[in-house]
């Protein structure tokens, strides 16, 4: 699979981890030592454990761009996603009041390495 395949299907897996708060596809593709991403996945379980939720209002995340940003040997790179994320409201908990967020349009950058034969997310981040 090509990297820039592979970090599409993690903004998929983080998609679902923010619409229903299951976040093992997301952590099966991430490196236990991406910060970032450990952060998401929490986030998303503490929303949805709380019996909150997170609503998007149309397509959660989507992928319009992409781009290699430096290239250490054939398994290990950085790479840039450029992902439109609706606009929605997080409900952080039952009962508590609804947050809402805006539309963003902006570039994820991905450290990739390939780990046992797969890609793994390193670290992630982005930038507005």
């Amino acid at each position: 699979m090509k990297p820039e395949a592979f970090a599409a299907l993690w903004i998929d897996a983080y998609s679902v981890a923010t619409d229903t708060g299951d976040t093992r596809q997301m952590r099966a593709m991430s490196s236990p030592q991406c910060k970032t991403c450990q952060a998401l996945a929490e986030q998303a379980e503490d929303v949805y454990g709380a019996g909150g939720s997170i609503t998007a209002n149309g397509v959660t995340n989507e992928v319009t761009d992409y781009r290699r940003s430096e290239e250490y040997s054939d398994n290990h790179l950085l790479l840039q996603l450029r992902v439109k994320s609706a606009a929605g409201v997080t409900l952080p908990k039952r009962g508590a009041k609804k947050i809402p967020f805006e539309a963003v349009d902006t570039w994820w950058d991905f450290e990739l390495k390939v780990v046992n034969g797969k890609w793994r997310v390193q670290e992630a981040g982005f930038t507005p």
